[in-house]
């Protein structure tokens, strides 16, 4: 009678061991290499993403001026006695783009406006919203001198 584990063993005996050996030792070695990459990228990004929102805040400053940095425009005292809606067509004309609420009560400032009113800003954006001829709303609280 024949044992019916001899195919098995058969099998086996064909089975070069010492190459699996190495063949397993090869895959470990790779896969260490390969997880010392992924920590070396994971790092890696890690600096990028650090650096990219250091830039982009830089960007965002930078793109959120208030006027252009090609013009040299000081409105040191320029607005001191011009009437609100006077001074806001100057600080929107000078900016020449859409500013937000804040941006304009800035510039208004930096202009010398004297506010009579302990909120700036109802003040203003009252005053601009009364002027529908003169500015245009193009966002939330953001507007620009009609074209």
């Amino acid at each position: 009678m024949t044992d019916p584990y001899d195919s098995l063993y058969d099998a086996l005996d064909a089975i070069d061991f010492e190459d699996l050996e190495q063949r397993l030792k090869g895959y470990d070695q790779r896969l260490r290499e390969i997880e010392t990459e992924i920590n070396q990228l994971e790092k890696e990004k890690q600096e990028i993403h650090k650096m990219k929102g250091h830039f982009s805040g830089i960007h965002h400053m930078l793109q959120n001026q208030m006027f252009p940095k090609k013009r040299d425009v000081s409105l040191d005292g320029r607005l001191k006695d011009k009437t609100i809606v006077e001074a806001c067509k100057i600080v929107l004309s000078i900016a020449q783009r859409p500013l937000h609420l804040n941006e304009v009560v800035a510039g208004l400032k930096a202009g010398g406006y004297e506010f009579r009113t302990d909120s700036p800003k109802n003040s203003v954006e009252s005053s601009i919203q009364r002027e529908p001829d003169v500015f245009e709303k193009v966002g939330p609280r953001t507007y620009r001198l009609k074209k």
